[in-house]
């Protein structure tokens, strides 16, 4: 039991660094420290899956995840530059807003199959249209040379597309 006869919660069964109150705190701020921790917990990375990058009217921009729960397009992003972070922010949501980026050296086709990539000079991100509104992020790269893409990145695409497709369908089959 703590001050005024409140209970102390175990230190154990939080997912975050546990501080006790210090004496003499009254009912209405016990209250509000609770409904701050439970807010902290239903928004954290464990409890919530977040891989949306930008959301807009027309398209719902995310990144892919796979089956190790890894997520390589938000994580080179997150190791970008601000520079080349505000860029590729400003085509995604160009893309989730009007649908469109017409400018063919900011976004274009990636390899043979249906892939298209965001493009800030030579940082790449390719990217797939899915089923409701969706494009998704497989992973990011630097591209060195002039001319298409390296074979590699392309196979990249296609393994990580698969891993969440894949992904995706056993998430359905499950509710069901």
């Amino acid at each position: 039991m703590g001050t005024r006869g409140i209970a102390q919660p175990d230190v154990g069964s939080f997912p975050f660094p546990f501080r006790p109150l210090p004496s003499g705190i009254d009912s209405l701020y016990w209250i509000f420290w609770i409904c701050v921790s439970l807010s902290y917990m239903l928004t954290s990375q464990q409890w919530m899956e977040t891989n949306v990058a930008h959301s807009g009217p027309r398209f719902t921009i995310e990144y892919a995840i796979r089956k190790d729960a890894t997520v390589p397009g938000q994580d080179f992003f997150n190791a970008l530059e601000p520079r080349w972070k505000a860029r590729l922010l400003t085509l995604y949501s160009k893309l989730a807003d009007t649908g469109i980026i017409r400018n063919k050296e900011q976004f274009n086709k990636f390899g043979v199959d249906d892939f298209f990539e965001f493009k800030a000079y030579q940082v790449r991100m390719p990217c797939y249209f899915r089923p409701g509104k969706r494009v998704v992020i497989t992973h990011g790269f630097i591209k060195k040379r002039e001319g298409a893409a390296p074979q590699s990145e392309s196979e990249r695409a296609r393994n990580i597309r698969a891993e969440y497709e894949d992904r995706i369908a056993l998430k359905e089959r499950s509710r069901r």
